[in-house]
């Protein structure tokens, strides 16, 4: 189950909404009339202003029950109410995301900040597996004060260890240290 914060201003603006489509709806359906009036596949897509292919897709996906007599398919208006409901709430929430409301942009806003944030606290990992922390070559070439190139040639002479992983060369931070401890002794 998911949940998902709004403001107060915002719900209740989709509250209004929604209440507002409720009553059209409860008029355009007779309030005071029998709840179970049947409506045929015409009523629904004038009273939804949706197309005859849009409810065929809703009956096959199940999101719309009907009863089928003979080839004409029919609708209770409790249903569609029901059906109506869901779907305006959908509706109304991704109205108030594509309104460019200042709350909807000033909470996008401070999510990419965010984003961007975590992208260069990632950047600047370093990584670690099982306790054991692990350099690249721009670490080594920082901590030994050398060039990539002067790296390369000790890798190549077999100078300092390295490990080398699906095409990257990494370094135990550890073995880089004790080789370091062993160069300033000699």
């Amino acid at each position: 189950m998911e949940i998902t914060a709004i403001e107060k201003k915002t719900f209740e603006a989709m509250q209004q909404r929604f209440e507002m489509f409720t009553k059209q709806v409860k008029a355009l359906c007779g309030e005071n009339q029998d709840k179970e009036k049947w409506l045929t596949g015409n009523d629904i897509c004038e009273l939804l202003q949706i197309s005859a292919r849009s409810l065929q897709s809703y009956r096959d996906n199940g999101t719309l029950p009907y009863s089928q007599i003979g080839r004409k398919c029919y609708y209770k208006s409790s249903d569609i109410e029901r059906f109506t409901g869901q779907s305006q709430i959908k509706k109304t929430v991704m109205e108030i995301f594509n309104s460019k409301s200042s709350e909807v942009v000033s909470f996008f806003t401070g999510l990419d900040e965010m984003l961007d944030g975590i992208g260069q606290a990632l950047k600047n990992r370093t990584p670690h597996l099982n306790g054991e922390k692990f350099l690249t070559n721009k670490d080594v070439c920082r901590m030994l004060h050398i060039s990539s190139r002067t790296l390369q040639d000790w890798r190549d002479s077999g100078k300092i260890p390295f490990i080398r992983m699906k095409g990257k060369i990494i370094y135990r931070e550890s073995e880089i240290l004790k080789w370091l401890d062993i160069m300033k002794a000699l």
